[in-house]
């Protein structure tokens, strides 16, 4: 282990910016578990920094390792408190192929433009077992930050395919997959019983479904509230999806 360099310092923080972590295929992630959680999962490790004097847990294979002081953490860390360990992996690879399953159970994330709604939505599907989550219509983007630590590990644990909208409805419009969508004029949630195959498309919480999505849609889902009188405009996103997950998919 040797002490943080300058330089290295630097190369660190301009992975913040998306068109660095697009050219070189590196996302940051902060904190000692999820940083084991993503290597448990097969992410690849590239380098790792830890506040020196910090035990150290993480299995660094072949990566880089650094040591800093807490001044120095806190410059290099994206977070609002630094964590004290750093680490920077490789992106993950994503099979198109994912869309030739002939019985697929996905999520499809219709313009989620909150990377904390799209790292728990990552994260939802994981843990209902999805065979995949489809992006489409400017999702936020899957290596910010914010998305990262807020898949809580569940990244690289189920497969995030960002797609145009035209392309993917075409080659899915003629499989026979239930697509649902929530919809306040739906379908009672106790209505629905467990699906072996079903597209659930979820949109933003300020726009809604896309018009694309609309025409695909075959069922709609109404999850109903305790006082149709006095409730919230709408449910988050990512809510809404644990809760339709839960009655769709176990």
């Amino acid at each position: 282990m040797q002490q943080l360099s300058q330089a290295k310092k630097k190369w660190i923080k301009s992975l913040s910016l998306k068109k660095n972590r697009d050219e070189q295929k590196l996302f940051i992630a902060e904190g000692e578990k999820l940083i084991a959680d993503l290597i448990r999962g097969g992410a690849t490790l590239k380098l790792l920094v830890c506040i020196k004097g910090k035990n150290e847990t993480v299995e660094l294979g072949n990566a880089e390792c650094y040591f800093c002081d807490s001044a120095d953490m806190d410059s290099i860390s994206l977070l609002s408190t630094a964590p004290g360990m750093l680490a920077v992996f490789h992106y993950f690879q994503t099979e198109t192929a994912l869309l030739a399953n002939p019985n697929p159970r996905w999520l499809v994330a219709d313009g989620i433009k909150d990377p904390g709604n799209m790292g728990t939505l990552i994260r939802t599907a994981h843990w209902f077992g999805l065979h995949a989550i489809i992006a489409i219509n400017s999702c936020a983007e899957l290596y910010n930050p914010k998305t990262v630590q807020s898949t809580m590990g569940s990244l690289g644990r189920i497969p995030v395919l960002y797609v145009d909208s035209a392309d993917f409805y075409g080659q899915v419009s003629n499989t026979g997959v239930p697509f649902i969508g929530a919809d306040l004029r739906g379908e009672l949630l106790g209505e629905f019983s467990s699906m072996n195959s079903f597209a659930l498309i979820i949109g933003s919480e300020s726009h809604g479904l896309s018009p694309a999505s609309e025409k695909m849609l075959s069922r709609r889902i109404f999850i109903p509230s305790a006082d149709a009188q006095n409730r919230p405009e709408s449910l988050n996103a990512a809510v809404s999806a644990g809760i339709i997950l839960a009655q769709i998919a176990l």
